[in-house]
């Protein structure tokens, strides 16, 4: 089937999706509409919020009058556009009459307000935002290793440390707060818990603070500087947030994502006992469940003081086995598949976990490296379960969101694949300086004293000799 074929039958389902559907929750505001462009019709002049192999979503504003094959989304309707992928248009059901959408595919396409934001992310995955780039200052380039790294044992001992306990135990105080649903106190309670983590590594520890729909959040940033190239900054993240149906109240959030969360605190623990050549920052995000906000506002920060990031490595529901192989999936797009290509690598080196490609020319939506890769930034996605919803997470946003469900196992060896990838491209220093034992320490005191005693003697003995 052509893509010309594909884009029009996408246009008469969002069409039927649209029609007649009232929005509740939308705010009393209309702000420019997003415009429907087929890939074929894509210039270079066009700054997509949302790109696919078949069809690019723009800001009208930044569509030339000339171009064709386009088609405004919900132009009518008020409030805020998210982007969110839907297995089964079944599943929207619930919704109908309430928020309206555009179906492209497995692409659910929405416009509403905050609150009915908040209602999305319980009938599909990785609600997003579509937000309006203004700053967008083309790709970062001009970083990558021009060889993929080795096996190195010392690298293997570093990540000997993270097991099967220690992710258990990190998680376990994750998951302990009733709820980190990001509008809650608890979330709050749980981005202090992590800070406090990171302050007692030697790091240099800070919140980020934004707001969202009125609510004051915060990013949480533990960061180890580089000894030879500081300015060049990599960067280990997932976020902190959960949700479920009764989010206020319980919201456990074990999988999604207090694995990711978890892996990021297990990999700035080990890494932070060494000295790297570049600075890694350790980040947990707010306000991922509410369309990426945390991640969002940290970007646009990092464009604005013009940040030299070299690669995101961003974890998200890294835990879940479930009835199918012991597998991991890296999302990548064309300016980051040799920092996908270098996670392949140390995840087969280090761990027994089978890594699934996903290779794309453009970013995948859906989680908290998706701000980073449309600025520019080279960022990775590792999630355990994608492919058509066959292997998808049973529990995703529920309130059974549980430790149980998780293999500690799958967890540890994905963490130490993000410790053993931070190390290459940060290039982590081994050698230490020797510190004497107790016992050293008291040799060295005794022989100190007698080495002492016998010139304080000796200088006695001349004194009276002078005499």
């Amino acid at each position: 089937m052509s893509k010309i074929k594909i884009f029009i039958i996408a246009l008469a389902i969002g069409i039927v999706a649209t029609f007649g559907f009232t929005n509740t929750y939308a705010e009393n505001n209309r702000g420019e509409a997003v415009i429907l462009v087929n890939i074929e019709n894509l210039t270079s002049d066009i700054k997509p919020v949302y790109i696919a192999n078949d069809f690019a979503l723009v800001y009208e504003s930044d569509i030339p009058p000339d171009t064709k094959g386009i088609v405004k989304i919900l132009p009518d309707q008020p409030g805020d556009y998210y982007i969110m992928r839907v297995i089964s248009p079944e599943d929207l059901k619930p919704i109908e009459g309430k928020i309206p959408y555009f179906l492209i595919g497995e692409n659910a396409i929405f416009r509403t307000d905050a609150d009915g934001a908040d209602i999305l992310s319980n009938y599909g995955w990785g609600l997003t935002a579509l937000i309006k780039r203004t700053n967008l200052k083309g790709p970062h380039r001009g970083f990558a290793p021009s060889t993929i790294s080795e096996y190195d044992s010392d690298i293997e001992n570093m990540i000997s440390s993270i097991t099967h306990s220690s992710c258990l135990t990190t998680v376990t105080n994750l998951t302990s707060f009733s709820t980190r649903y990001s509008y809650a106190e608890a979330c709050r309670q749980a981005e202090q818990y992590v800070y406090n983590q990171f302050a007692s590594l030697p790091l240099s520890v800070s919140f980020h603070n934004f707001t969202y729909n009125d609510t004051p959040m915060r990013n949480v940033i533990g960061e180890m500087s580089g000894i030879t190239q500081p300015n060049k900054v990599i960067i280990i993240c997932g976020h902190l947030d959960s949700t479920s149906e009764d989010p206020w109240n319980n919201a456990p959030g074990a999988e999604d994502n207090g694995s990711g969360a978890a892996a990021v605190v297990e990999v700035a623990r080990v890494l932070s006992e060494y000295q790297t050549d570049l600075t890694i920052r350790f980040i947990t995000f707010s306000g991922e469940e509410q369309g990426l906000r945390g991640s969002y506002a940290y970007v646009d920060y990092m464009v604005d003081i013009g940040e030299d990031i070299e690669a995101v490595i961003n974890l998200d529901m890294v835990a879940y086995q479930g009835s199918y192989s012991y597998d991991m999936h890296v999302f990548s797009d064309s300016q980051s598949h040799w920092l996908a290509d270098l996670a392949q690598d140390t995840m087969s080196y280090y761990t027994s976990i089978i890594g699934v490609d996903d290779y794309n020319e453009y970013p995948q939506y859906g989680s908290d490296h998706y701000p980073f890769a449309i600025e520019g930034y080279p960022a990775i996605f590792f999630i355990d379960a994608w492919t058509n919803g066959e292997d998808w997470y049973p529990y995703y946003h529920t309130t059974n969101d549980i430790i149980d469900h998780l293999d500690m196992d799958l967890l540890a060896d994905i963490s130490r694949t993000g410790a053993a990838t931070a190390a290459v491209l940060a290039v982590v220093h081994f050698e230490t300086v020797a510190v004497p034992t107790l016992n050293e320490w008291g040799m060295i005191i005794f022989f100190t004293l007698i080495v002492g005693s016998a010139i304080w003697l000796i200088r006695r003995r001349n004194k009276y000799l002078s005499l």
